[in-house]
């Protein structure tokens, strides 16, 4: 899991709110919100198609949190099979050239003490260059810095 003292910085815009089932690869680059506010895996998606990369972002209050690949791979099966149609010569990591996932506590402090579940549905990524075995690994726990409280962020 990643050091919680380095930081990230994502670009900004409105977020897009969209349905797992019908994802579609933006023209542009684009945050999404999934209709369901109780979407298994992920809260929110960035997708920036020029470069390949889907960031998938999971908020959570808890001391422990569910860590289901297969969410993940859902969604991202549904990107790339309108690609993979037209051209049956494409792999999915031809597409989707880099997958992150981010788990955001509130506290720079609480990084570190959460726990995620086992992972269910290891494997899942392995078409997108994730080896089964390895998503604890990926995996990235990150706070969110200059806010107070969950309160002043607007979802």
């Amino acid at each position: 899991m990643t050091n919680p003292t380095k930081a990230f910085f994502w670009p900004a815009c409105q977020p897009q709110s969209f349905d797992p089932q019908k994802a579609k690869v933006p023209r542009k680059s684009c945050w999404f919100k999934p209709f369901k506010f109780n979407q298994a895996g992920y809260d929110a998606v960035y997708i920036e198609s020029d470069n390949g990369l889907v960031r998938f972002v999971q908020v959570t209050q808890s001391k422990t949190h569910s860590f289901g690949i297969e969410h993940f791979a859902k969604l991202l099966n549904k990107l790339v099979e309108p690609e993979m149609k037209k051209n049956k010569h494409l792999k999915p990591s031809d597409i989707i050239k880099t997958i992150e996932i981010f788990f955001v506590v509130e506290k720079k402090t609480e990084a570190p003490k959460l726990q995620l579940t086992p992972v269910t549905g290891q494997g899942s990524l392995e078409c997108y260059g994730w080896q089964d075995g390895e998503e604890n690994r990926k995996v990235r726990i990150v706070s969110i810095e200059c806010v107070n409280s969950w309160s002043q962020i607007d979802w």
